[in-house]
């Protein structure tokens, strides 16, 4: 009976509490439980068919947290969840920074302006649609969550100033219908535009109709990750970079033209380059444009067209379009990556004027003459052979020289130094080298002494693991060393 009458007073209780709240529904998985509370602190109810019932609870929300819904008033309204606002614009005027704007899902007609620190976030992604031309104008960042800028007419996202502007998109898509969905005039170095898990899309794409545009003023920065820029035909440029900005794409896909120009940078890893009836990629631009692990699917060849600077790894074309224009780095083609300098060749090797410009600056290369290594503007031949030539194994004294000869200092057995010990009347010393095929050159020059008497020091024998230097007058006669003269080796297997 007890337990009864508990459940009485908390069934009585609760539905006091609700009956002080406007009734919301919105679709929410039936999985959902009674009194389950919220991030921002409220409880919700939930009917039997799976829709919210009620907003309740005696928790605050967080003054962090300013709200707009559909059935919200900018005039009455305070911005709270009971008393939401009816227009994002208004919210955004109404908050300070550090203030998250939450909307409840719909679509809000209106144009928008960011404002530094002012933040939006819907509560499942693709649930709040703004429509209209929306500004980014402001000094600081602004994150925006699971929204969709959307327009029928004009630009989506115009970007402008002269301030450093930090905006970033994470589960969020920006829509055009028939203007630039997005278009950046900024020109601060430090302005980043990122996008990670959403879409770029544009509904009738043409000569001012493009996914991302940027002026000849930009010069800061876009970061596209796991995300898409999307047009309705691939017959148009999707991406259209100027300035002196860098754009970096990793993952999933351009649908459209790629252009930079002026000194604007390009980097296209692990994503989709689509395009017809023009190259994928035209670069004129004297930064530098990289596709990395990336298939580019076209009509045309090249594929990569313009007079740019333009390198290439890991490629695969995925139609009868292929290859980069004659015209790139100065005539010399499109250019192998140099973060992969290894390039294993059966036919002829990177055009010499490739090695002239230092385009292939620490780059190793075979064909069937043998290995080339690139320095700086020179390209070297690197013997080949099935006998040890060198060895990293240190040296040691075997015999001969004076008392407690030692090896001082080596770099294996290409150079390194003997002091001969003192006392004794040595003339000659054997040192001890790892088995080459046939036996060892070596050259050696006593550097601590030079009179009549310690004058020349050469190699005497050698066998597959030793070779003998000695001392010799200026006669030619074998003589003893100084003690504790330093003799300098430099050995080659053979």
């Amino acid at each position: 009976m007890r337990q009864l009458i508990y459940i009485l007073i908390i069934v009585f209780s609760f539905a006091s509490t609700v009956s002080a709240f406007e009734k919301v529904t919105v679709p929410i998985a039936k999985t959902s439980r009674l009194g389950k509370v919220k991030p921002d602190g409220t409880t919700i109810s939930v009917a039997v068919d799976g829709t919210i019932a009620a907003i309740a609870g005696p928790i605050v929300a967080p003054t962090a947290y300013v709200y707009v819904g559909k059935n919200g008033n900018d005039t009455s309204g305070t911005g709270s969840a009971n008393a939401p606002y009816l227009t994002v614009q208004k919210a955004i005027t109404a908050s300070s920074s550090g203030t998250t704007i939450f909307i409840w899902p719909g679509t809000y007609a209106e144009n928008i302006a960011m404002k530094a620190g002012v933040n939006l976030t819907a509560p499942a992604q693709y649930s709040v649609y703004i429509t209209g031309n929306h500004t980014s104008d402001f000094t600081g960042t602004v994150i925006i969550n699971n929204i969709v800028l959307n327009s029928t007419t004009g630009v989506t996202l115009a970007i402008s100033g002269t301030t450093a502007q930090n905006l970033q998109f994470t589960s969020s898509y920006i829509n055009s219908g028939t203007g630039d969905a997005i278009n950046i005039v900024n020109s601060h170095a430090s302005t980043k535009l990122s996008i990670t898990d959403g879409n770029v899309n544009v509904a009738t794409s043409g000569g001012s109709a493009r996914g991302i545009y940027t002026s000849t003023a930009w010069a800061g920065s876009i970061m596209l990750n796991r995300a898409s820029v999307k047009l309705n035909t691939p017959a148009n440029v999707a991406v259209a970079l100027n300035g002196s900005g860098a754009y970096t794409h990793t993952s999933d896909a351009i649908y459209g033209q790629s252009t930079v120009a002026n000194s604007a940078s390009a980097t296209l890893a692990n994503i989709t380059l689509t395009s017809a009836g023009a190259a994928a990629l035209t670069t004129n631009s004297s930064g530098t444009s990289i596709t990395l692990n990336t298939i580019i699917t076209t009509d045309t060849t090249p594929a990569v067209a313009g007079a740019g600077i333009a390198y290439f790894s890991a490629i695969i074309y995925g139609s009868t379009g292929a290859g980069g224009a004659a015209t790139l780095n100065g005539g010399l083609g499109a250019l192998p990556l140099q973060m992969a300098p290894i390039r294993l060749r059966a036919g002829t090797l990177l055009p010499a004027g490739a090695v002239a410009a230092g385009y292939l600056d620490g780059t190793f290369e075979h064909d069937t003459t043998g290995v080339k290594f690139t320095n700086s503007t020179t390209r070297y031949s690197i013997l080949m052979s099935a006998n040890t030539l060198l060895s990293v194994t240190a040296p040691t004294i075997s015999s001969g020289f004076g008392t407690s000869p030692s090896v001082v200092a080596n770099n294996g057995v290409g150079a390194f130094t003997v002091n001969v010990g003192t006392g004794g009347t040595a003339t000659s010393g054997v040192i001890g080298l790892p088995t080459a095929t046939n036996g060892w050159s070596c050259s050696c020059n006593d550097v601590t002494t030079t009179s009549s008497s310690v004058f020349m020091c050469k190699q005497t024998a050698t066998s597959a693991t030793t070779a003998t230097i000695g001392n010799f007058n200026t006669s030619g006669a074998a003589t003893a060393w100084t003690a504790s003269d330093v003799i300098q080796v430099k050995c080659m297997g053979y």
